[in-house]
């Protein structure tokens, strides 16, 4: 009976079927829709599947790639450098004070100071810098002496037991003829037990990221300073410039400086050149035809000046003459030997005592 069900199904319409056809049809129908249904919306993730497939293939080719760099990596050589490292390290931190061991240290540098003659006008720490691996310290100083004196004392802290460096330096002349060293002094120390784990919390909480490990350079051998011109000619001394300025002829420069002689002065006016102007004192100041003379005593001499005229060993040029003052611009040289212009005042006796 099943087989005449489906007998003449080609002549007949698909309503006319009979039921087990038509079930058997609709079934076909619904199985078709799937298969096409689950086609189109697989696609997308097949396609997912191939670009995951794919870049495992590169993840895998890439691992074998790192995999033989480090397998050809000379590790006994990096732990060697490692273990270099360490004693560089090590070296370095014997040349660090303590905490405990500032104060001492700042002492040495005060006494190595004083013990050459230098007189500190300012010797003032600042706040110390907490740096990765090691504190520093700054030091504003300020030192007047002697040219030697500033050499030996530069030569006695590069002799020091501990790192303390000269940083911003500059030399000027004071008014006395002496020169003024103003600097900053920087010495280091290793961060004690709480501020190592300070510095490791810190660090904790910073990123961890891949930096580049540069190659280790071995430090140089610090071979101190030592000051030997002791012997030599002090470039700060006015003497060095006495035979150059005999003619009133400067050495360099535009610099010109008036050395021809007075007309009014009753006595040679070489003997005021003898003098240097600490030794020289204003003691009056005169008015004739409208020009302002100053009256210089020099020892037991008396001397009659007026504007241009040249006075002191460094035969300076009076530039102004006022009721209780005289103004002198003198022509020197500094370290590097070039001339600079450099200005002094005398000011009358009574009214400084």
């Amino acid at each position: 009976m099943l087989n005449e069900q489906f007998q003449d199904l080609r002549i007949l319409h698909p309503s006319a079927w009979p039921i087990v056809p038509r079930l058997l049809c609709g079934l076909g129908a619904c199985l078709v829709v799937m298969l096409c249904s689950g086609f189109f919306y697989a696609k997308s993730d097949w396609q997912a599947q191939n670009i995951e497939a794919r870049k495992e293939i590169e993840l895998k080719d890439a691992y074998k790639t790192k995999l033989q760099q480090v397998t050809n990596m000379n590790l006994d050589g990096l732990h060697k450098q490692k273990t270099q490292a360490g004693l560089y390290v090590a070296v370095l931190e014997n040349q660090l004070s303590g905490k405990a061991e500032m104060g001492a240290l700042l002492s040495d540098i005060n006494q190595a100071g004083v013990g050459r003659g230098l007189q500190f006008e300012l010797f003032k720490p600042r706040q110390v810098s907490i740096k990765d691996y090691y504190a520093e310290l700054p030091i504003d100083i300020k030192v007047v002496g002697t040219y030697h004196d500033m050499g030996g004392f530069a030569s006695d802290i590069a002799n020091l037991s501990r790192i303390v460096t000269f940083n911003n330096m500059q030399l000027s002349v004071g008014k006395d003829g002496l020169l003024v060293l103003d600097a900053v002094m920087k010495t280091f120390r290793y961060l004690d037990t709480d501020e190592l784990m300070a510095q490791r919390k810190v660090d904790d909480v910073k990123k961890q990221r891949i930096v580049f490990v540069p190659t280790l350079v071995e430090p140089k051998n610090f071979i101190p300073f030592a000051y030997g011109g002791k012997t030599q000619l002090d470039p700060y001394n006015p003497a060095k410039f006495s035979t150059s300025f005999a003619k009133g002829q400067p050495r360099s420069g535009n610099l010109q400086v008036n050395s021809q002689p007075s007309q009014h002065m009753p006595s040679p006016k070489e003997n005021v050149e003898s003098y240097s102007l600490d030794e020289i004192k204003l003691v009056g100041v005169i008015q004739k035809s409208g020009v302002h003379y100053a009256l210089l005593q020099a020892d037991k001499s008396l001397f009659q000046v007026k504007v241009g005229d040249v006075v002191g060993k460094n035969r300076g040029v009076i530039t102004r003459i006022g009721e209780h003052e005289m103004a002198i611009k003198e022509v020197i040289a500094n370290a590097a030997g070039t001339l600079i212009e450099r200005k002094a005042k005398l000011e009358l006796q009574e009214k400084s005592q």
